[in-house]
């Protein structure tokens, strides 16, 4: 996945233009006023324009780049959930030290025949764990995700500012 779409030349193009502009950004922002306030108050309304302009551009693209990538994840996870399945059909996986709360009980039994213990877990309940905690961590971990500077630009002006 990394090498179909964070290792293309279209993400990389992207990736140097955002820095580029963000470099511009910046130094607009951190730019003395000329002539007072009004040329500070244009270059403010210069520089509001171009983050807007960026943010729905980086916006636009790393949406189609992550669909891509998104569909083609979909596609493998549920591939490897039914071999997975198909693998531990009616095998306890695992033993939980609780018994789980009624709706998380038809997850955690998912693929077990009845008579085994309440705290049997089936391979669908590691499964999504897995999916839950673990995989974001090793996205994280191996730098595998955009940038932190294109995660903050992701999010368009006309939906709000990012939580920081």
């Amino acid at each position: 996945m990394w090498l179909w779409a964070y290792r293309t030349p279209s993400f990389r193009s992207l990736k140097v233009t955002l820095e580029k502009q963000a470099r511009q950004l910046d130094v607009m922002k951190a730019g003395a006023p000329a002539a007072g306030a009004g040329a500070a108050k244009g270059k403010g309304r210069k520089a509001e324009r171009l983050e807007k302009s960026m943010k729905m551009g980086v916006f636009r693209e790393l949406t189609a780049i992550r669909w891509k990538q998104a569909l083609v994840v979909g596609v493998g996870l549920l591939a490897l959930f039914q071999v997975c399945s198909r693998a531990f059909n009616g095998l306890v996986v695992a033993q939980l030290p609780f018994e789980p709360v009624w709706w998380f009980k038809g997850l955690a039994r998912r693929g077990l025949p009845e008579g085994h213990a309440a705290t049997a877990c089936g391979m669908a309940f590691i499964y999504a764990l897995c999916q839950m905690a673990v995989r974001q961590n090793i996205v994280k971990a191996l730098d595998l995700g955009p940038s932190r500077r294109m995660q903050e630009m992701q999010m368009p002006a006309a939906l709000g500012e990012p939580p920081k």
